[in-house]
C-alpha cells in the first residue's frame, strides 16, 4: 500500500517581535514653579500648608491608639508595627498599670517583658526596642520623650512616621 503523501503548505517565515523588556522609568515629582534651588521638603510654610489641609479635610480626626501621654503613645507605636491598632488597644492598658514610666520599662529585661505583649507579633524585638527606648528616653532626656525627630530617632523603635505621632512633633515643625 502506498504511503500518503502529506502536501506541506509553505508559510512565509513570521517576523519576531521585539518587545520592550526594560522597566519604565519612575516619574518624578512634579516641581512646576518652583525652582531646584529653592524647594525644600520640610520647610515650614510646606508643613503648615500641608497640616491646614489636612485639618480641613479630616476634621476631627484622632489617633487610634489609646494612650495619657506621649510615652504611652511611642510605646502603643512601637507596639504597632506589623500588628492591628486593636490588638495594641488590648494590651496596652495592663502594661502600663504595671509599667507606667519609662523608668519602669527602663528596669526591666526584655524577656520580663515578652509574655506581655506576645500578642502583637515580633514581641522579641518589640521587647528589645521598648526597653532600650525606655533606657534612652532616661538617660539623654532626663524621662521625658523629646519631641524634636533627630533626638527621637535616637531612641530604639523609633522611625520616622513614629515621629508624626509623637505629641508637640508637628506643631514644632509647622
Amino acid at each position: 500500500m502506498p504511503k500518503a503523501s502529506r502536501k506541506t503548505r509553505k508559510t512565509p517565515p513570521t517576523k519576531a517581535v521585539k518587545t520592550k523588556t526594560s522597566k519604565p522609568k519612575p516619574r518624578k515629582p512634579s516641581t512646576a514653579g518652583v525652582s531646584k534651588t529653592s524647594y525644600n521638603p520640610v520647610a515650614p510654610e510646606r508643613i503648615r500648608e500641608i497640616l491646614r489641609r489636612l485639618d480641613e479635610r479630616y476634621p476631627g480626626a484622632t489617633c487610634a491608639l489609646h494612650h495619657h501621654n506621649a510615652w504611652e503613645l511611642l510605646v502603643a507605636t512601637i507596639l504597632s508595627a506589623q500588628c492591628t491598632d486593636a490588638t495594641v488597644n488590648k494590651v496596652t492598658p495592663e502594661l502600663f498599670k504595671k509599667y507606667p514610666t519609662p523608668a519602669d520599662f527602663a528596669a526591666l529585661q526584655p524577656e520580663q517583658l515578652e509574655p506581655q505583649i506576645r500578642a502583637t507579633g515580633f514581641f522579641r524585638n518589640k521587647s528589645k526596642s521598648l526597653v532600650g527606648a525606655a533606657r534612652g528616653v532616661m538617660a539623654n532626656f532626663n524621662g521625658q520623650v523629646p519631641d524634636a525627630m533627630d533626638q527621637l530617632l535616637t531612641l530604639p523603635g523609633a522611625k520616622r512616621p513614629t515621629s508624626f505621632s509623637v505629641p508637640g512633633f508637628a506643631k514644632r515643625a509647622a
